[in-house]
């Protein structure tokens, strides 16, 4: 009979890491211990990922938290807490609209105010809450302010429009009720009670953790922290958070429009509730999750790298449950995700030779790199970048990843949304239609740039092809350069 369990959770694993779905890691902890987890190279077990939008349910927690604390209510107005913005007053509806509100995406938008620009002289100050190009802090760009200041079309509480703006703003009460960000308030409450030790989280021009995405930390403290959720905000034999908050977390308050095939129809505080079997968790951009199967006493735990990553929440939610119902939660499965597409391959000589030594200067360009050069050294391709004056190595494999850190600028007032290089990355040559390609994997963030070259007569053209992301332009940016002579 185990042996059949185990050959199902092999099938269902193999549907899993399909390409398409871009899974980089996961784990399934189940009464107690981990019964199976799995990496896609380059990724390894205490790398730090991107969270996204799974985000949303540590600032929650937060809310929940200051709501047992006897500081925050449901019914709390938004406009109270900020009356510095609001010298003549709110709009009707946005004077009405409640930390409740805000929970459950209800805020009363037709649409998401997710991209209120502020334009001075031509230039975006503000794309809200993504940010600009023009990274820089200053008292002059409050998202609280624009928020405050919006429209609101309908009345609070009746209609689902899923906005980052919402998951800000209770970071900003958050902010405005204790005197600390939310990140430093739940280093307090919730982090250190938790052995969770190494956390960045994104904040606002305005020092605000940004509230619906920004965080980074890896599987193993994601996996911690689905379990408090799953025991009702405990840890451990310790209370960290009422368990009357955690039920309504993890219970449906509106629905999402969701089509009727979808199992994501439902939405609680912040939190997605998916299928019928009291099963929800936090779902992130490209393929980040935590879920909480309360009937199984089972968390699932995710980091991906995939625009298709909600096709994956069928399986986890009708299928998973029932493979793992029977299996032995004694020991632990171990999965390679991608048993042949870390290797690498050798490339032939005369690409290498026709780049090897050299180096090539570049005019603007949306990744701003301002020079690149080539040197092979035994088994690898040594790149050296330079963007904004500072000079990199990468070291990219013949035969496997090798991994590096670039000099780029990559601190909490990173916009993860905007940027396009990253400090973390591991690297290797791949061979397409004949032709040497060197692969980026940006692996804490999910994101891959795969660097077509062509040698020309007095320069080199190259290809940049980026898997995913919120700047279209990426995708497909191609770059000439002259020989640095």
């Amino acid at each position: 009979m185990a042996g059949s369990l185990n050959m199902k959770l092999d099938e269902l694993i193999e549907k899993l890491a399909a390409e398409e779905y871009g899974i980089d890691a996961f784990m399934v902890w189940k009464k107690g211990n981990v019964v199976a987890k799995g990496y896609r190279r380059p990724f390894r077990a205490g790398d730090m990922h991107q969270l996204f939008s799974v985000t949303k349910s540590f600032t929650s927690v937060a809310v929940g938290i200051l709501m047992d604390e006897g500081r925050l209510s449901l019914d709390d107005r938004i406009v109270t807490f900020f009356p510095e913005y609001l010298p003549f007053g709110a709009s009707e509806n946005m004077s009405l609209v409640t930390i409740r509100d805000l929970l459950t995406m209800t805020a009363g938008f037709d649409e998401a105010p997710d991209d209120l620009k502020r334009h001075i002289y031509g230039e975006y100050v503000n794309d809200f809450p993504y940010s600009y190009r023009k990274r820089y802090k200053s008292e002059k760009i409050s998202w609280v302010r624009d928020f405050l200041h919006t429209y609101v079309d309908n009345r609070p509480g009746d209609r689902f429009v899923y906005s980052d703006a919402c998951s800000l703003m209770l970071s900003a009460v958050v902010q405005k009720i204790t005197g600390v960000t939310t990140k430093e308030f739940l280093d307090e409450k919730v982090f250190s009670r938790l052995g969770i030790h190494d956390v960045h989280w994104q904040v606002s021009p305005d020092g605000i953790s940004t509230g619906g995405w920004g965080i980074k930390l890896d599987l193993d403290s994601l996996l911690r922290f689905g379990q408090m959720i799953l025991h009702k905000g405990e840890y451990n034999g310790e209370r960290i958070i009422s368990p009357s908050y955690i039920e309504d977390m993890g219970s449906a308050h509106i629905p999402t429009g969701a089509s009727r095939n979808s199992v994501e129809r439902n939405f609680g505080y912040q939190t997605w509730i998916l299928g019928e079997q009291g099963i929800f968790g936090g779902i992130g951009a490209f393929g980040q999750m935590y879920i909480v199967y309360p009937e199984a006493d089972m968390v699932y735990v995710q980091f991906g790298s995939s625009a298709r990553y909600m096709k994956t929440l069928g399986l986890l939610v009708n299928e998973l449950p029932e493979v793992i119902e029977g299996l032995e939660c004694t020991g632990c499965r171990t999965y390679d995700l991608d048993p042949y597409g870390g290797t690498g391959s050798v490339p032939d000589g005369e690409t290498l030779r026709a780049v090897n030594g050299k180096g090539y200067i570049f005019s603007q360009n949306l990744y701003g790199i301002e020079k690149v050069g080539f040197q092979v050294s035994g088994d690898r391709l040594d790149i050296s970048f330079t963007v904004d004056g500072r000079t990199s190595c990468v070291r990219c494999g013949f035969t496997g990843f090798c991994y590096s850190d670039l000099d780029v600028k990559e601190d909490e007032s990173t916009d993860i949304h905007n940027a396009l290089l990253f400090r973390k990355v591991a690297s290797r040559i791949c061979m397409t239609g004949g032709k040497i390609g060197i692969l980026l994997d940006f692996y804490e963030t999910g994101y891959k740039v795969n660097m077509g070259l062509e040698p020309l007569k007095h320069g080199i053209r190259i290809e940049m092809k980026r898997n995913l992301g919120f700047i279209p332009d990426a995708n497909n940016c191609v770059m000439i350069g002259v020989l640095d002579e």
